[in-house]
């Protein structure tokens, strides 16, 4: 069973819009996916028509031994959700200490689904530092990082590659790094500039761009992936190329 983070050291970058992305493009090539909520947000159920209603959460207990299986939603899409809940702070730092009092929380909690080897768990990661790295840095088996197209970025990016965000494990090689620079706008001269230096120091390791497109704002007020909500798309068509990159990486060789 696969993990994948989906991360940023800066909020404000499209990263649960594009994770949740990532889930549907990879169940639409084959695999079983759960889109797992670990942002106190708890945005990540809000692309896969949800009831309104708020469905509980891997916070609402404090960690206080609810079984993550139990959470577990399926979504109309396919995707298997397991949302963070809505809950207030202290639940969520609540659910934070036990984590940090707990080592290898997460990893029990995820044992009873590593038997399916074609299921592929999605991870929409805090952004910035938490405690969630430590635990699911450990078991991740890519990390998917996103980026804007702009100066903040550009400055971040040594950082990233020096490894700086990820959690050191000495037990365990560290998992690979795919880029992803989302709401590209072409006409913006920096844009561009910043596109082509990112295009030139990350090479390979680029997953893929994704242009700024209204389609995508339009599929989340829709509670949808712009993969469902505007296919044709040149999102889509970005966020689609994303996923198979993805695949590509997690597939046996």
């Amino acid at each position: 069973m696969p993990v994948v983070c989906v991360a940023s050291p800066k909020g404000g970058v499209g990263k649960t819009t594009l994770a949740a992305t990532i889930g549907v493009g990879l169940h639409r090539i084959g695999w079983r996916v759960i889109a797992l909520d670990c942002d106190r947000e708890n945005a990540l159920r809000l692309h896969f028509e949800l009831s309104s209603d708020d469905p509980p959460g891997i916070a609402n207990d404090g960690g206080a031994g609810r079984d993550w299986t139990e959470l577990v939603i399926e979504a109309p899409s396919g995707v298997f959700v397991i949302p963070f809940g809505n809950v207030a702070a202290r639940d969520s730092a609540r659910l934070s200490a036990h984590i940090g009092d707990n080592p290898g929380y997460v990893r029990r909690q995820l044992t009873p689904f590593f038997e399916y080897r074609d299921l592929a768990v999605v991870v929409d990661m805090p952004s910035g530092p938490s405690v969630y790295e430590a635990e699911i840095d450990a078991l991740a088996d890519l990390h998917v990082a996103v980026l804007l197209a702009d100066a903040m970025s550009l400055a971040l990016l040594p950082r990233l590659q020096r490894g700086e965000f990820q959690c050191d494990n000495p037990s365990r090689k560290p998992s690979p790094v795919g880029y992803v620079l989302n709401q590209i706008e072409p006409r913006r001269r920096l844009c561009r500039d910043v596109l082509a230096l990112a295009q030139e120091v990350l090479g390979e390791t680029l997953f893929g761009t994704v242009h700024q497109d209204e389609a995508v704002a339009e599929a989340v007020a829709c509670q949808l992936t712009v993969l469902d909500y505007a296919p044709d798309s040149v999102a889509a068509h970005d966020m689609a190329a994303v996923a198979n990159r993805v695949h590509d990486s997690l597939a046996p060789a």
